[in-house]
């Protein structure tokens, strides 16, 4: 469960069939950066979860979904790497 400090960057398909990542994936991982503590592969392994120490208000985005508390993130173990 997220909170405490822990946030959830939710990125939801945003790898293509080729394993392409779509754009505005690209960003935030670009502007999380290295506060990223933990970056994996959703269940459907076609979205990702960026795990950050971070706060604030929940954004729900068509895609891209923020959550810093009071919401539960299956983590999947399976590590993303560029």
């Amino acid at each position: 469960m997220l909170g405490y400090g822990l946030a959830c960057w939710d990125l939801d398909n945003v790898i293509d069939d080729d394993g392409v990542l779509h754009d505005d994936a690209d960003q935030v991982l670009r502007e999380v950066g290295d506060a990223a503590v933990w970056v994996e592969r959703s269940m459907s392994g076609r979205g990702l979860h960026v795990f950050v120490w971070g706060d604030g208000d929940a954004r729900v985005g068509e895609h891209i979904s923020y959550y810093s508390r009071s919401r539960f993130i299956v983590v999947t173990g399976n590590r993303y790497r560029r």
